[in-house]
């Protein structure tokens, strides 16, 4: 009714009307703002990235599971370098591995203890450096072929060996499926969190959001 005073909560919901009416306005039709939908592009990106991380170890995974391919004494001779493919390998030696009696620390060696264990294998008439658990036994040998590492020099000097009559290469028969299972883990993530934001964007097209 007209001259009848305007209670305070009255006066407090008619500003908060007035503050809120643009936003609504700018809508089309008055409609309240959409939720913001899952981006497909995410969903790229992140199957992108799992199929990276497979690009990288695709080579060992494929030879994991095909298993290791044996090794002949000639082979090893002949290698300057590990083989970029074929270097997941079985090797048997023509006597057993000897144990240098160094171990291999976090960051250095030392020449007893628990550790990583360096052994020699003799192969024609050069050594071979492998490295094994402290628990290894047996005379066939099952790793990966690498390159020689400092960490590795400085083994075959505490050792008193001359480095001259050790090949180029090593054999890691221990500890050489941390990084490509390490690597298969991570890519199943990606890769479903990668579907999931796919999922997600495309079944956002056909229900609008409120």
């Amino acid at each position: 009714m007209e001259g009848e005073p305007v209670q305070p909560w009255e006066r407090s919901r008619n500003s908060d009307d007035r503050q809120l009416q643009p936003l609504v306005n700018r809508m089309p039709g008055g409609q309240t703002p959409e939720r913001k939908r899952p981006s497909a592009w995410v969903g790229v990106g992140l199957l992108a990235a799992a199929g990276g991380v497979l690009l990288v170890y695709a080579g060992f995974l494929v030879q994991a599971i095909q298993g290791p391919r044996v090794l002949v004494e000639d082979e090893l001779l002949a290698m300057d370098t590990p083989p970029t493919w074929g270097n997941y390998v079985q090797f048997t030696p023509s006597a057993p591995p000897v144990d240098t009696g160094v171990r291999a620390g976090t960051k250095a060696v030392h020449k007893a203890g628990q550790g990583e264990k360096f052994m020699l294998v003799r192969v024609g008439g050069r050594s071979l450096l492998c490295t094994a658990g402290s628990d290894h036994r047996g005379r066939t040998l099952v790793g990966r072929l690498e390159p020689l590492t400092e960490l590795d020099s400085d083994a075959l000097r505490v050792a008193g060996v001359n480095p001259g009559q050790v090949l180029p290469i090593k054999l890691q028969t221990n500890g050489f499926w941390f990084g490509p299972g390490v690597s298969l883990i991570l890519a199943c993530g990606l890769g479903t969190g990668g579907l999931w934001y796919l999922a997600r964007s495309l079944l956002s097209r056909g229900h609008p959001a409120g």
